[in-house]
């Protein structure tokens, strides 16, 4: 057998080889999906769970202003892929408090939480009167990094 042949039947082979495994690789993710899908009440109810933990925390923690912030943090964090309006809610109670409280950091980080839910909620204008109100000179390293993905994101979803 010649060198060429000999080179094209290895190809071949290994060609086959690799269609087969693409092959297996896609039914195994079509199988996990399918699995996911079956299993979509388990994961709600699961975050359903965690969510009413965190608002038992937070029912319990009138006298601690910082844990109030964190939690209603942490729940307008984990709303904002499941239920934008619930975000929402907890992102202005949040800023509420940040007023209430003087703090600018706060004050600042919240709003631009803010703005990014109401752009997963599709309220564009409320999301972009937001970021052209937030003075970027004001801004720590971690909140400029923050107010630059919002103003990314809003190009992205507002384009």
């Amino acid at each position: 057998m010649g060198k060429p042949v000999f080179l094209y039947l290895i190809l071949f082979f290994i060609a086959t080889i690799s269609k087969t495994k693409a092959i297996a690789l896609k039914d195994s993710s079509i199988l996990n999906l399918t699995n996911l899908i079956q299993n979509k009440d388990t994961f709600v109810e699961q975050k359903e769970l965690y969510l009413s933990l965190i608002k038992k925390k937070l029912d319990n923690s009138t006298e601690n202003l910082n844990l109030k912030f964190e939690l209603q943090k942490q729940l307008s964090s984990s709303y904002a892929s499941y239920k934008s309006d619930s975000a929402i809610y907890y992102a202005k109670k949040n800023l509420e408090l940040a007023n209430k409280l003087q703090s600018p950091n706060w004050i600042l980080e919240t709003e631009l939480d803010l703005s990014l839910h109401y752009l997963v909620a599709g309220m564009y204008i409320d999301s972009k009167d937001i970021l052209d109100r937030i003075p970027i000179q004001k801004l720590n390293n971690h909140l400029k990094i923050k107010y630059l993905d919002a103003q990314k994101n809003f190009f992205k979803f507002y384009a």
